[in-house]
C-alpha cells in the first residue's frame, strides 16, 4: 500500500516547523514525512524526538550547507521510501487543516494525467495568495506583481472564496505542491540550479511539455505564514534578493526568447539591480 510522502523544507524557523508537523497528525492518511533542515546550525535535531511521537514515520535530513530549496527537495526525495506516492512538497511555515491533504490525494489519484496539483494557499487572515498561473513572461511578470495587490480587493477575494472548481494551470506554488512520483521522475524533479524562486514555474512548464497536467484545487486549503524565514532571520534578506534575481535570470535563459532576456537586463540595470552574468 502506498503512503503519502511529505517533504518539509526548513530554514531556521523551528517554532513554525513544530506547528506544521503537528497539523499533519490530523490528515487521516498514512504518511511518510521527511524534514530537510537546511539551517547552517542544527535547528531540528534537539527536539526531533518529540516529532517522532507525533508521527509514525518521520525522518530528518540535515543539510547545513543550505543547498537551496530545489536541492533540499531532492535530498528529501532520496530519503523517502519507494512506496511514497504521491509526494507533497511544502515549506515549514505551512499549516494543514484537517482533510487538506486528503482532498489533494483524492484529486490527483482520480486523474492519472495530473502530474502536480496545488491547494488554495491562504494567509492566517484568510487572504487567498496568488499561488498558480500561466507561463511567466516579461509582460506577465508585471501583471503578477500587481496581482498580489489586486487580489486583496474585497470583491475579488469574494470571487475566489466562492471558487470550488479545479483550474488547469501551468504552475502551482512550491510553497505547497503535491507531485505524482512518475511525473517527478519523468522530468527529473525540480531543477537544483534554482536556489529559490521560479523553480515551481520551471517545473510546471517542464511537466506540461512532457504531457502532464498541473491543477489548482481550491477545495483543498492550507494556511501559509508567508516569509517567516526572512522575517525571523533578516540578515539573509540580501542573499534572498540575490537568489531571486539569479533564479529569475536562469528561468529566462531556459524558457524565454533573447529579446525578453535583453528587456529584463535593461529593466534591472535601470533600477540599479544586480544582474546575473
Amino acid at each position: 500500500m502506498s503512503r503519502l510522502g511529505i517533504i518539509v523544507v526548513h530554514y531556521r524557523t523551528p517554532d513554525d516547523l513544530r506547528v506544521a508537523l503537528q497539523s499533519l497528525r490530523f490528515q487521516g492518511l498514512p504518511l511518510q514525512v521527511v524534514v530537510v533542515d537546511a539551517s547552517e546550525t542544527p535547528q531540528v535535531r534537539p527536539w526531533f524526538h518529540i516529532a517522532v511521537e507525533w508521527l509514525d514515520d518521520v525522518r530528518l535530513v540535515e543539510r547545513p550547507d543550505n543547498p537551496g530549496f530545489s536541492a533540499a527537495c531532492h535530498a528529501g526525495w532520496s530519503a523517502l521510501g519507494p512506496d511514497a506516492d504521491p509526494v507533497c512538497i511544502t515549506n515549514a511555515d505551512v499549516v494543514f487543516p484537517p482533510r487538506a491533504l486528503r482532498d489533494l490525494v483524492e484529486f490527483i489519484t482520480a486523474r492519472p494525467e495530473a502530474g502536480a496539483v496545488g491547494p488554495r494557499i491562504q494567509s492566517p487572515d484568510g487572504f487567498i495568495e496568488p499561488s498558480w498561473g500561466a507561463p511567466i513572461t516579461f509582460g506577465r511578470e508585471f501583471l503578477y506583481r500587481w496581482r498580489t495587490r489586486w487580489m486583496r480587493l474585497p470583491w475579488l477575494q469574494t470571487q475566489w472564496q466562492r471558487r470550488s472548481e479545479p483550474v488547469p494551470v501551468t504552475w502551482v506554488s512550491g510553497a505547497c505542491m503535491m507531485v505524482r512520483r512518475a511525473a517527478w521522475e519523468a522530468v527529473g524533479g525540480l531543477d537544483p540550479e534554482f536556489f529559490m524562486y521560479y523553480e515551481d514555474c520551471d517545473f510546471g512548464l517542464r511537466l506540461n511539455r512532457a504531457g502532464w497536467q498541473v491543477w489548482w484545487v481550491p477545495t483543498a486549503r492550507v494556511v501559509h505564514f508567508r516569509g517567516q524565514s526572512v522575517h525571523r532571520n533578516p540578515q539573509v534578506r540580501t542573499r534572498v534578493q540575490q537568489a531571486r534575481r539569479s533564479s529569475q535570470w536562469r528561468y529566462y535563459r531556459k524558457h524565454r526568447p533573447a529579446w525578453e532576456r535583453w528587456l529584463l537586463r535593461v529593466y534591472l540595470g535601470c533600477r540599479g539591480v544586480w544582474v546575473p552574468s
